[in-house]
C-alpha cells in the first residue's frame, strides 16, 4: 500500500518527464492528485500497467491523478473511488490520451466520473472501458467531461444523478464510437447526455433501449440506437437487431480512416466489434445498375436489391433480366 496526501503514486508522486512501461499492483490512497502509477504528471507517460484499488477526493485515476502531458497505451483493472474527476485511467487528462484501457468498478460521490478519464480537456481516441461507473452528474463509460471522442468502445454500466452517457457524461464530437451498456440518469443517453455532434457511432442494448443523446440537438451522421421502432423524440437512427448484425451497419460505422492508426468495425455475434484494420474482416459495397431505364433490370441477392455488403470471401447471386432479343454485357 502506498499513502500520501495529495499527488500520490504507485510509482511516483509527481513527474515531469517520461514514465513507460511500469508496472503497479496493489493500493494507493491520498486525497488530490492520486493515480495507480503516477500522481501528477507533466510529462509522458506511455505503456504502464496497475491492478488493484485507487482511493482519494479530487483528480483520482487508476494510472494517473492528473494529466497535463501526453497518456497512451496505459491499462488499469481494479476498483477507483473518489469525489470529483475520477477516472478508471486518469482523473484529469489535459493533454491527449489514445490506446488506453480500463476494466473497473468506479464511484464518484461528486461529480465527472468516466472509465477512462473523469476529465479530458482533450480528445480521447481508440480507448476502451468495461466494467461499472458511477456519481452525480456529468458520468459516462468512457469520459465524464470531454471534448471529443474517436474510435473509441465502451461495455460499462453507468449510474449518474444528472448527465449519463454510455460513452459521456457531456461531451463535443462523437466519431466512430460505440456503447453496449445499460445508462441511467436524471438525463440518460445512449451515447451522451450531452453532445454536439454524432458520426458513425451507435448504442446498443436489448433490454432498455435509449436514443443518442437526452440534451441538445447535434448533428447526426450514420448515428444509431437499437429499437425495433423509432423512439418518439430520440437523437439517432433506430436499427433493429438482424441490422446491428448485418455486414451495412459495419460498412456505414467505418467510414474513412481519420487517425494515424485506423481501426475499423466488422460485424459482431450482437453488434459491430472495433478491430485493427489490418486484422479485420474488410466489408465491401458492391453496386450494380442498368446503363438506362431501357437496359433491362440487376439484381442482387434474394431480395432484389441493387447492392450487397460482403466480407471477403463471400459470394452474392447475380440476376439480370434483358430485354427481348438482348444480350447482357457487362463493363
Amino acid at each position: 500500500t502506498v499513502q500520501g496526501r495529495d499527488r500520490v503514486g504507485g510509482i511516483a508522486g509527481s513527474s515531469e518527464g517520461t514514465v513507460s512501461g511500469c508496472t503497479f499492483t496493489g493500493m494507493v490512497k491520498g486525497q488530490d492528485a492520486v493515480g495507480g502509477i503516477v500522481g501528477s504528471s507533466k510529462g509522458t507517460v506511455s505503456g504502464c500497467t496497475s491492478t488493484g484499488t485507487v482511493e482519494g477526493q479530487d483528480a483520482v485515476g487508476g494510472i494517473l491523478g492528473s494529466s497535463e502531458g501526453m497518456l497512451s497505451g496505459c491499462t488499469f483493472e481494479g476498483e477507483v473511488n473518489g469525489r470529483n474527476d475520477v477516472g478508471g485511467v486518469a482523473g484529469i487528462a489535459s493533454g491527449a490520451a489514445s490506446g488506453c484501457e480500463s476494466h473497473v468498478t468506479l464511484k464518484a460521490t461528486g461529480d465527472r466520473a468516466g472509465g477512462i478519464a473523469g476529465k479530458a480537456a482533450r480528445g480521447l481516441t481508440r480507448c476502451g472501458a468495461t466494467g461499472s461507473v458511477q456519481g452525480g452528474d456529468m458520468v459516462g463509460g468512457l469520459v465524464g467531461e470531454g471534448q471529443s471522442l474517436g474510435q473509441c468502445m465502451a461495455g460499462c454500466e453507468v449510474t449518474a444523478t444528472g448527465l449519463a452517457g454510455g460513452l459521456a457524461g457531456t461531451c463535443g464530437q462523437i466519431t466512430g464510437c460505440g456503447a453496449a451498456g445499460t445508462v441511467q440518469g436524471a438525463q440518460a443517453g445512449g451515447l451522451a447526455g450531452r453532445a454536439t455532434g454524432l458520426s458513425r457511432s451507435f448504442y446498443y442494448h436489448a433490454e432498455k433501449p435509449l436514443g443518442l443523446v437526452a440534451e441538445g440537438d447535434p448533428t447526426c451522421y450514420n448515428a444509431y440506437y437499437l429499437a425495433e421502432t423509432p423512439i418518439d423524440g430520440a437523437v439517432g437512427e433506430a436499427r433493429g437487431a438482424e441490422d446491428f448484425r448485418a455486414n451495412k451497419m459495419a460498412y456505414d460505422l467505418s467510414g474513412p480512416n481519420l487517425y494515424p492508426t485506423a481501426f475499423v468495425w466488422e460485424p459482431g455475434e450482437s453488434y459491430p466489434l472495433l478491430r485493427p484494420e489490418g486484422s479485420a474482416q474488410v466489408i465491401f459495397r458492391l453496386s450494380m445498375a442498368p446503363k438506362g431505364e431501357q437496359e433491362g433490370c440487376v439484381t442482387l441477392g434474394p431480395d432484389g436489391g441493387t447492392e450487397a455488403y460482403l466480407r471477403n470471401g463471400e459470394s452474392v447471386i447475380l440476376s439480370v433480366e434483358t430485354p427481348e432479343g438482348r444480350q447482357p454485357a457487362f463493363n
